[in-house]
């Protein structure tokens, strides 16, 4: 069962974490992903402890994966932050910042202060080094705070509507024709995130279009009873969660894009699948292409894991499993 000519593949890279691996050119894993696979839609966090380093701000960790990318011609989403960055411990914030454990980011907080400094500083940069190629193409779009109704993170952090507001309101004085993506822990946040967006066109940030909404999928995560296999989080979930055939309407009424902004495909604790299994993966994919109404074409899977797939492959170390993953879904 091929299931590849339904679906864009995409994924999110992070060289930080392809080098906590091991991997010692993660550039280099990423160009073996992009032209193996042929995977021409990414996803690449921009970290603010990383570009801020000794007071000062600069996109040099970044540049040579961004440059690669747009040169390659791939769809690029830049997961800007500023605080919440995809990647454990997803609050990449700098060590001089005190934090709050817990605390709801408020736009008048001493955090968002900071966060709202340093997203202009940040934001400049890009403009500056990028803003050209940003400008005459829709290829590059944004995520701004990474999951940021979910308090999954080191520090557990939540984002008020007003901070994210004002975030969004700066980013589209930057870049006002460039899309904009923010996701959901599965149906968790769904509501939320649609009243957001609400807010936002009402604001006349952006038009309906411009919007994209992610879902994270995962179906075996570590913590749930030994006694379940999985979660089948797209069609079970707390009982406030919008069900699917809700977003779907709306979806279908109001036109913004979807997709799976990560669809869980690397080791998670006990969790060695699905990357490893060609059926487990199959499952992912079937699930996750649920979210979508039938009319809807451009279908944005992101497989999460991307880099210790690419590294295996690098290393010469994928097993028959491996191969026939690449065999079904990406030849």
């Amino acid at each position: 069962m091929h299931m590849n000519k339904e679906i864009v593949w995409g994924t999110s890279f992070s060289p930080e974490y392809s080098q906590y691996l091991g991997d010692r050119n993660p550039l280099e894993t990423l160009k073996i992903v992009r032209e193996k696979l042929n995977i021409q839609d990414f996803r690449l966090g921009l970290r603010w402890n990383t570009v801020e380093q000794n007071g000062k701000v600069s996109l040099g960790y970044y540049e040579k994966y961004i440059d690669y990318l747009l040169k390659s011609n791939c769809n690029v989403c830049l997961n800007v932050g500023p605080i919440k960055v995809m990647r454990w411990p997803e609050e990449h914030i700098p060590s001089y910042i005190e934090v709050k454990r817990g605390a709801i980011v408020k736009k008048d907080s001493e955090l968002a202060k900071y966060a709202i400094e340093y997203f202009n500083k940040l934001l400049e940069l890009i403009d500056r080094k990028y803003g050209q190629q940003i400008n005459s193409t829709s290829k590059i779009s944004f995520q701004i705070e990474n999951e940021c109704f979910n308090r999954f993170g080191h520090k557990r952090l939540l984002m008020s509507d007003e901070y994210l507001l004002e975030i969004a309101t700066i980013l589209h004085e930057y870049f006002p024709k460039n899309k904009l993506m923010m996701d959901s822990s599965a149906r968790k946040d769904l509501r939320k995130l649609m009243h957001l967006f609400d807010l936002f066109v009402e604001n006349k940030l952006y038009e309906w279009e411009q919007l994209t909404l992610g879902i994270n999928y995962y179906s075996m995560i570590p913590e749930i009873s030994p006694f379940l296999k999985r979660i089948e989080a797209l069609s079970f979930y707390l009982p406030w969660s919008m069900p699917l055939s809700r977003l779907k309407k709306i979806q279908e009424r109001n036109h913004f894009d979807l997709e799976i902004s990560e669809a869980q495909f690397e080791p998670w604790g006990k969790m060695i699948l699905p990357g490893n299994s060609l059926d487990e993966l199959k499952y992912v994919v079937k699930h996750g292409l649920k979210i979508f109404p039938e009319s809807y074409t451009y279908r944005v899977i992101r497989l999460w894991g991307m880099e210790e797939f690419g590294l295996k492959m690098k290393e010469k170390k994928l097993t028959s499993e491996h191969k026939d993953i690449i065999k079904e879904f990406f030849c």
